[in-house]
């Protein structure tokens, strides 16, 4: 399964803690895979995860242990850093986990026609969606899949695409007059790094934004 965007594993295992005391019962220690392809980049992710799971009751160096792995932006370092995770002994495989895994996030192609499965459904009455894009933001063959996906559901759909492409946030103006002009009535944005960090840019008025 290729991970694509930022993608998060989580996997727990429980451990058996030292004894605090003799004659005591010893403590469950869970332990949290946390996979993420680029955190320096979104530091705020892994601390917002922390905080959920202290509203819960569990606290990092008291009654869990989590382990990080940070691709930095270099996706095809996810597999590696994956087999790591197992190495270590969170889960017996990647194949076959069994039950120690909660919970799994991730982008790919597979979603983007989901995505855009929802925006119809959000407006119902929309025929012509724009799709904004940064071409170099993924590999080369699933930035194909992603758009072979987006073409397939939008037939389906009986949906317009108008594919706009950014290469940085200098392109924004440019792409929105573009939607604009094009009398788009909806936008879904393709993952990429560059796009989601900028997710706070200005829209023409009027034009509503799907998933990304």
């Amino acid at each position: 399964m290729r991970l694509i965007g930022l993608a998060v594993i989580l996997a727990v295992s429980l451990a058996l803690a030292p004894l605090a005391a003799e004659g005591q019962e010893p403590a469950k220690v869970a332990r949290i895979g946390y996979l993420a392809a680029a955190m320096a980049a979104n530091p705020h992710f892994p601390e917002a995860f922390r905080q959920g799971l202290r509203d819960l009751g569990y606290v990092e160096s008291r009654n869990i242990v989590i382990e990080y792995r940070s691709a930095e932006g270099q996706l095809e370092r996810l597999p590696d850093l994956a087999a790591e995770l197992v190495g270590s002994g969170i889960i017996a495989s990647l194949a076959r986990p069994g039950g120690n895994v909660t919970g799994l996030s991730f982008l790919g192609p597979e979603l983007v026609g989901k995505h855009l499965q929802l925006l119809k459904q959000a407006v119902p009455g929309v025929t012509r969606v724009a799709v904004l894009w940064h071409l170099g933001a993924l590999g080369e063959r699933t930035q194909r899949d992603m758009l072979k996906e987006t073409e397939v559901a939008a037939r389906a759909l009986a949906v317009r695409l108008q594919l706009v492409e950014a290469r940085g946030p200098g392109d924004f103006d440019r792409a929105f007059s573009e939607m604009t002009t094009a009398r788009a009535g909806a936008l879904t944005v393709l993952t990429s790094f560059m796009l989601f960090n900028e997710r706070a840019c200005r829209r023409p008025d009027g034009l509503l934004a799907g998933p990304s």
